[in-house]
């Protein structure tokens, strides 16, 4: 357990390349190597994390986002009591959205909130969780007219929500850990969609106040922050 309170520190850091190396060499790529949640949950979070890092590569960022999903697959049929593997999978899910057709998009978004809410079931201290509800809410909401009645085509009733929901799993998540970059600034978005302009301004400027450290993800959230910021 010493090894994984050191992958953590190194994750606070943005380093996530070492983490990368180190939970190979514990599991393998595959993780086949180890049974052990901790381990996997981890192995899940570094492919995630490495293709987070090529924003900008599609190809590699959707096979670690892929590699990430099968170990998401394999955590919530070994240990299905366990928030590890919902959790992955909502957030791998949601992140291939981008990769996949509108049909199996819109499909999978009801399956991506049915996983959140439950690992939100089994571990309601996550903020990330939160964040991820936040998101699709988010997402949802924010769907144009064509792509709805896209939708509608495909199912009879398509996901609905709203931005005021969105925001209450925002806030729910910054009360959980307040420097957490990405959710400052969707809960800026929000803000700015419900047009509350001086709480977005207040949000953006508190994403901005994180540091980023080396995390390319991280810095390339505080460019959408200051972007926004000039908007408003």
């Amino acid at each position: 357990m010493g090894d994984l309170a050191a992958i953590d520190r190194l994750h606070l850091q943005g380093k996530y390349d070492e983490i990368y190396d180190t939970l190979v060499a514990l599991a393998g790529e595959d993780g086949k190597k180890s049974d052990d949640v901790e381990v996997l949950w981890r192995l899940a979070r570094a492919h995630f994390d490495k293709g987070d890092e090529h924003p900008d590569d599609a190809k590699f960022r959707e096979a670690q986002l892929r590699k990430a999903l099968a170990l998401a697959e394999q955590l919530k049929e070994s240990h299905p009591d366990h928030w590890s593997g919902w959790k992955w999978w909502a957030l791998c899910v949601s992140q291939i959205g981008q990769y996949v057709s509108t049909k199996e998009k819109i499909g999978n978004a009801f399956k991506i909130k049915e996983h959140a809410e439950q690992a939100q079931k089994l571990r309601p201290e996550d903020a990330t969780i939160s964040h991820v509800l936040g998101r699709w809410c988010y997402n949802v909401a924010n769907v144009g007219w064509l792509e709805r009645k896209a939708a509608q085509a495909f199912f009879a009733a398509p996901p609905e929500s709203s931005f005021e929901e969105a925001l209450e799993w925002f806030k729910k998540s910054d009360e959980l850990l307040p420097t957490f970059k990405p959710n400052l600034l969707y809960l800026g978005n929000t803000y700015v969609q419900l047009k509350l302009k001086d709480l977005a301004k207040e949000s953006y400027e508190r994403c901005l106040a994180v540091e980023a450290g080396a995390s390319v993800a991280h810095k390339k959230v505080d460019e959408e922050a200051r972007k926004a910021l000039k908007k408003l």
